[in-house]
């Protein structure tokens, strides 16, 4: 859940509420086993967010240039291996990033 211009939100099944981190995000899409949030912001990055550390992590950049309309609205495939996101900007165009290839997050 995105608090706007506060940060990100998780909601437990029992209905509490934490902060996961801080940022201006725009969209946010949960992983189905909750480890990994991906979000994008009005300055067209795609961040890879680790929910339990709270570590954020830089996966691209230049996604908006200034067109309101563009945006990655990222999410993850079923299985969650996969970030799946918008990355044309004239053309409708689906990118994806293998979770598998990025090296491990460092806190």
């Amino acid at each position: 859940m995105i608090n706007d211009k506060q940060g990100v939100m998780m909601v437990g099944n029992d209905g509490l509420a934490r902060m996961v981190a801080t940022g201006d995000y725009w969209h946010a899409a949960a992983r189905f086993d909750g480890k990994f949030i991906v979000l994008d912001d009005a300055k067209g990055r795609l961040w890879l967010l680790e929910t339990v550390t709270g570590n954020t992590r830089l996966l691209a950049t230049g996604l908006r240039d200034g067109v309101r309309s563009v945006h990655a609205h990222p999410s993850f495939d079923r299985q969650g291996r996969y970030l799946q996101f918008h990355s044309g900007r004239t053309h409708e165009t689906v990118a994806l990033i293998d979770l598998r290839e990025l090296p491990p997050m460092r806190p």
